[in-house]
This record gives C-alpha cells, structure tokens and sequence, in this order.
C-alpha cells in the first residue's frame, strides 16, 4: 500500500497557480497597442486639418485666376464692341453723307433736264 502513500510528480501542478503565458504577453502589447492607434489617430487628423485649411486656400487661388481670365475676356469683348459701334456710327454718317450727295446730283439732273429742253 505503499503504493498510494507515495505523492505523484505530477501533484506540484494542480497546487501552482495556472497561469497563461499569452495573457501576460498581450497585457505588455496593450499600451504599445493603444499608443500605435493615438499616434495613427493624431496623423489622421493633422492630415485633415491641413487639408481643410489648404484645399480652401487652393480653390481661392484657382478662382482667383478663372476671374482675371474672365476680366481679361471681358475687356477684349467691351473693346470690341466699342470698336463696332464706332464703325457703325461711322458707317451711318457716311450712309447720311452719300443720301445727301444723292439728293444734290438729283437736283442737277433734273436742273439740267430742264436745262436741256429750253433752247
């Protein structure tokens, strides 16, 4: 009966406390976990921020430049259109000179019409 007097070497582990080695290693990732997603979560915003102060700024400068391209344009049609009007004014004087340049040779003609039958 000595047999079952005798302790087992296998007693010392069921009075250890049983403790996971998995458990210990993930508790020493944690904080290095969470500063990893601090820093990524810090980045992001700083990338959205700048973004949101630069884009505007962007935007402001390519309007800025559509804008002198359109007073540009606006200038050529204005001076165009200036140009038109002189020549249309022009255009009429020298319409209302020929009429009555017209009306004049008329005049002679039928003065000399006139002329012509009477001897």
């Amino acid at each position: 009966m000595s047999w079952f007097a005798r302790r087992s070497e296998t007693s010392q582990l069921s009075t250890q406390p049983f403790v996971l080695a998995i458990a210990q290693h993930r508790r020493a990732w944690l904080p290095v976990l969470l500063c990893v997603a601090l820093i990524a979560a810090l980045a992001y915003a700083a990338v959205f921020y700048a973004e949101a102060r630069l884009l505007p700024a962007e935007r402001i400068q390519v309007l800025e430049q559509e804008n002198a391209a359109l007073k540009a344009s606006l200038d050529d049609a204005r001076m165009g259109r200036e140009l038109e009007r002189a020549t249309q004014a022009a255009l009429e004087n020298q319409v209302t000179e020929l009429n009555r340049e017209v009306l004049r040779l008329r005049d002679e003609l039928k003065f000399f019409k006139k002329a012509d039958g009477k001897p």
